[in-house]
């Protein structure tokens, strides 16, 4: 590492009074310091920012939880399209939104892309258009199987090179009474989520089991968006954790 590097880094952060020129104690600043500044600190100078096209708290919730700086610019990419699975439409709608927000970069960041839709008997269930709607999701899922794909993109809005991957969990419901349903229903906490439950809230009552990644089911794998921003983009985060399955 240049000497000038580690002294504009050492002056940065404040470390101890000494003065920028003060060439003697800078000299033994570095030899006790520069394996810091090769690690979290340089690498955090170096990366480029995080910017999450979601304006959904439970994304946010786990990227602070994983330790990533990040920050939002929620996407407005119209999302009415048609996809032949299930994979592939939670891969597209999270290109769209990565995309659509580069478009509006003046800085050079990652741009994080998600959606999540619930899926059963081959049909995608995506957010319940109200109260009536969600009930209807909500019965149709009852005592049953369903599958839960997340969607995840990571594109450089310098060069616009994207990855798009998606995670698959499997969830079983345990068998709802009407009465149950409308109280769920009653609380609108479904009213905003793909299949009309969150599993991180209210919604955790109404499942059996699970079957994959838990976070990928609350709207955002974690594990595999590390994957992607490691393998593909040279971004470490030595807090985050490792989790989810690869797909």
């Amino acid at each position: 590492m240049p000497q000038w590097a580690v002294h504009v880094v050492l002056y940065a952060f404040g470390r101890g009074s000494r003065t920028l020129w003060d060439r003697k104690n800078d000299i033994q600043l570095c030899s006790i310091s520069v394996s810091l500044l090769t690690g979290d600190i340089l690498g955090a100078l170096l990366m480029k920012p995080i910017i999450l096209a979601s304006a959904s708290p439970r994304r946010r919730e786990i990227l602070e939880r994983e330790g990533i700086v990040f920050e939002v610019i929620a996407s407005d990419a119209d999302e009415n399209i048609n996809a032949p699975t299930p994979e592939l439409l939670v891969m597209e709608l999270a290109l769209l939104k990565a995309s659509a927000v580069c478009k509006k970069m003046k800085k050079d960041a990652l741009v994080i892309g998600a959606d999540t839709v619930v899926c059963i008997d081959g049909c995608v269930l995506g957010k319940p258009s109200g109260r009536r709607d969600a009930k209807a999701m909500l019965s149709r899922l009852s005592g049953r199987a369903h599958q839960v794909y997340t969607g995840v993109c990571v594109m450089d809005a310098k060069c616009a090179y994207a990855v798009c991957r998606y995670s698959r969990t499997d969830v079983i419901f345990k068998r709802l009474q009407r009465k149950g349903i409308r109280r769920y229903v009653g609380t609108g906490e479904p009213l905003d989520k793909a299949g009309a439950y969150g599993i991180q809230g209210k919604g955790r009552r109404l499942v059996r089991c699970i079957s994959g990644d838990y976070d990928n089911v609350v709207g955002l794998p974690a594990g595999l968006l590390k994957r992607i921003l490691e393998e593909e983009f040279n971004f470490y985060n030595d807090k985050s954790s490792d989790k989810g399955d690869k797909h």
